[in-house]
């Protein structure tokens, strides 16, 4: 019986300290570990910015601030909306390059249309946000924006906050920047959203509503191309169904 007893103390012994000793190598591995993670070999020592082709990676690189930090301790929602403080950037992914390295890939917005105020000028992309705030347009292909009253100024806001409006700009925008053809539209007039209208040099071009906007505009295009046409000032109505209406002048 005793001896039934000694060995049971025995074997209870030593898992004790099989116990103690893994307690150990775990406590010792995870300092380690850690110790490991924080070392200056881990310290953000190259930053690349892929896909950007308006904003200078060098501003996006002193905007981000990670030069120097710990590569594993990084918070990509506080990098991100740092960066995207410029109106010019509308999302940030980082990827992480180890030891020391990381790649900054950007999604920019394009500027699309301009505005006069009285103050100045400003630069907006099709939803209307307002990217930049600026003496001229000189050196930029900007479609003027008219028959649009301002809610803010401010940039990085928008500079109409009506959804309606936001919604017909952005369709025309990015019919504009699809546009493929050397057909260079001047001015856009969203003063009235059922009787939409463009300016292609001195021929306007008459919309009627936002349906159908591609077709419309496809069509006035194939007519300021067709030479035997030859239309420079006047009019093309392509507000209903049916041929369009064209007016010289």
């Amino acid at each position: 019986m005793n001896n039934e007893i000694n060995e049971y103390i025995k074997k209870h012994k030593k898992k004790k300290v099989r116990k103690k000793l893994v307690l150990f190598f775990v406590f010792f591995f995870s300092i380690t570990i850690l110790i490991l993670l924080k070392a200056p070999f881990f310290n953000i020592a190259d930053v690349k910015v892929e896909n950007n082709k308006i904003i200078d990676s060098k501003e996006i690189i002193s905007r981000s601030e990670l030069l120097g930090k710990n590569i594993f301790y990084i918070n990509q929602k506080d990098v991100s909306y740092k960066i995207t403080a410029n109106p010019y950037i509308e999302k940030v992914n980082l990827k992480r390059v180890f030891p020391s390295g990381i790649i900054i890939n950007v999604v920019e917005r394009k500027a699309v249309y301009f505005v006069k105020g009285s103050d100045g000028i400003y630069v907006l992309n099709s939803e209307l946000k307002i990217l930049e705030k600026r003496a001229s347009i000189d050196g930029l292909n900007l479609t003027e924006l008219t028959g649009v009253s301002p809610t803010s100024t401010d940039v990085g806001t928008y500079f109409n906050s009506d959804e309606k409006i936001k919604r017909i700009a952005d369709n025309i925008g990015n019919l504009l920047e699809e546009n493929k053809s050397d057909v260079k539209f001047n001015l856009v007039n969203l003063e009235n959203t059922t009787s939409l209208n463009i300016l292609v040099g001195d021929v306007k071009l008459l919309l009627g509503n936002d349906e159908n906007l591609e077709i419309k505009l496809n069509n006035c295009i194939k007519i300021l191309k067709e030479s035997s046409i030859g239309i420079t000032k006047g009019y093309i109505d392509v507000s209903f169904d049916g041929d369009p209406v064209i007016k010289k002048e």
